[in-house]
């Protein structure tokens, strides 16, 4: 294992990190998407400069890529969530611009969440020679991140446990930070570059990535909501 030393990237991803728990923190004492709109700007924004700009491994451009493809297309399945009732978006006294069914604010906060843990995982896999040690503590990490911010975030989202019969921490459904657990387990598969088999490579492009960032995410929010909810059993007819 070569620790290397912290460079400024993972400084402004640091800040970063810190800049969003402290707008759910602020955000606990009021109802409004003010402090998240003013977290997820300065974050994407300072994150797509210095990615461009000053971030010479690329490990920030990719992972903004990642994020941007994954948290939009995650839009798809969270509508079929808002529309069987199992979350409510509130946003407070300002009426937020939704994409499908989602508040934009939300959007861009996972935008910048994801590109956040898809730059830790590629850190963390040059700091340990083997790639399952990266995956296992950014998925520990994701699901912790989750929890915590899902909880703080209960003047702008509701989860309905009458309509998700699931355990729950706090204010969270269990399925909600398991899904995010397994979906960063696989962050290797995620990034690409490995070999199959000799003539087969999953591909590391980060627009291929995004995509199987999307995917994987999806399929597991959905599963795990099923597992842990039975709602598979009971039909979504009622």
């Amino acid at each position: 294992m070569n620790f290397r030393r912290i460079n400024r990237t993972d400084l402004i991803v640091i800040g970063a990190v810190a800049l969003i728990l402290t707008a759910f923190l602020v955000n606990t004492k009021l109802n409004s998407i003010i402090p998240l709109y003013f977290s997820d700007l300065i974050v994407l924004g300072v994150f797509t400069y210095w990615a461009i700009r000053k971030d010479a491994t690329g490990m920030l451009l990719r992972g903004l890529i990642i994020g941007g493809i994954g948290g939009f297309f995650y839009t798809f399945v969270d509508k079929l969530f808002v529309e069987l009732r199992t979350i409510t978006y509130i946003g407070g006294t300002i009426k937020d611009i939704e994409v499908f069914a989602t508040p934009l604010s939300v959007v861009l906060l996972w935008i910048g969440c994801i590109a956040i843990a898809m730059y830790i995982y590629q850190r963390l896999r040059s700091f340990f020679g083997r790639f399952y040690i990266p995956a296992l503590l950014i998925s520990i990490s994701a699901f912790l991140a989750v929890t915590v911010l899902s909880n703080l975030g209960d003047r702008l989202w509701v989860w309905s446990f009458g309509a998700t019969a699931s355990p729950g921490i706090g204010s969270t459904p269990l399925f909600v930070p398991v899904a995010f657990f397994f979906t960063f387990l696989l962050s290797p598969y995620i990034m690409g570059g490995q070999r199959i088999s000799r003539r087969l490579k999953i591909s590391d492009n980060p627009i291929t990535a995004g995509l199987r960032c999307a995917v994987i995410l999806s399929i597991m929010v959905y599963l795990c909501f099923i597992i842990f909810t039975g709602y598979g059993r009971i039909g979504f007819g009622g």
